[in-house]
Parts: C-alpha cells; sequence; structure tokens
C-alpha cells in the first residue's frame, strides 16, 4: 500500500529556508516520521486512517481538505524540519557516516544546528495547538475523531507538552 503523505517535500522546501537542490527524499522520511508520531497522536488513528486513505486515492475534500491545508500542513512543515536539521548534513553509505562539507562552506557548529531545531520545533507546538483546538471546536465535523476502539491510537487533546504541574 502506498503510504501517504499529508505535505510534499516541495511545499516544506518553498515554505522555509531548505535549499530548492535538496534532495527531496532525504525529507521525505522525517515528514513521514513526524506523521506517524505526531499527526496521528493529534487525529487519533480512525481520522488518520481515514484522511491518508483519502490522500492515497487523491479523493481528499471538503473540512477534510481544510483541516489538512490550513492545520496540518503547517505542523508538519515545522515538526518535520525540527526532525530533519540534526541530519541533514550527515549521509549513510557503504562507508560509513559522512559529513558534508563543500568548497567555501563552513559546516554549522552543532549548537546552531540545535538551536534551529528548537525553533521549528516551538513553531510546531504553536501550529499542534491551533490543530488540536480546531477538532477540538469541530468534532462534529470530524465523527472519526472519536471513534478510535480498543487498541487503536485515541487523540491526544492534551495542547500542553510540557510535564511541568504547577
Amino acid at each position: 500500500m502506498a503510504k501517504a503523505l499529508f505535505i510534499k517535500p516541495e511545499d516544506i522546501i518553498k515554505s522555509t529556508f531548505l535549499d530548492g537542490s535538496l534532495d527531496r527524499d532525504k525529507l521525505t522520511q522525517f515528514i513521514y516520521l513526524s506523521q506517524l508520531k505526531d499527526v496521528r497522536g493529534y487525529l487519533g488513528q480512525d481520522l488518520y486512517d481515514k484522511m491518508a486513505a483519502d490522500i492515497v486515492a487523491g479523493s481528499l475534500a471538503g473540512v477534510y481538505l481544510a483541516l489538512n491545508t490550513d492545520y496540518i500542513q503547517p505542523f508538519l512543515t515545522h515538526s518535520s524540519m525540527s526532525m530533519f536539521l540534526p541530519f541533514a548534513g550527515f549521509t549513510l553509505g557503504n562507508g560509513g557516516v559522512f559529513k558534508h562539507s563543500g568548497a567555501n562552506e563552513q559546516i554549522a557548529e552543532q549548537s546552531e544546528v540545535d538551536a534551529l531545531s528548537e525553533q521549528h520545533r516551538i513553531h510546531s507546538e504553536y501550529f499542534g495547538k491551533l490543530l488540536v483546538n480546531h477538532l477540538c471546536e469541530n468534532d462534529n465535523d470530524f465523527p472519526e475523531y472519536s471513534t478510535n476502539e480498543g487498541d487503536e491510537i485515541d487523540p491526544n487533546k492534551d495542547i500542553n507538552p510540557t510535564n511541568w504541574v504547577l
């Protein structure tokens, strides 16, 4: 079965500082990982599966299309970038792990990469909160949001990412 991507690598490249010549395959795995870890957690298994099937079939429409375009894609842009950045400078090949370094280029310090990744994580948290708020306020539009049973993943409606209790 084909993997559904809720956002295309090209859309992330257009929305961020990524170089247009970046190999899209390097970004795709982080989009999919973010979908599985985060988006599926926000949507719950049933809504995630419904939207993924519609994306693969090319039939995503109406409130589902609006949910994807207005809420999921902005979240995925920053969540995927946050995951991608720590790995962006590396390639794993038959000879081992290689760090890229082109002529007339300076490799960013790890602290700089971490700071960029953290900024994207902060942005993804913001868009994640908007996504959850929208789903909670419009749950009648998305019946799959509340139909998970058994060991299916229930939607995470907790939009406070910290573990602090005051």
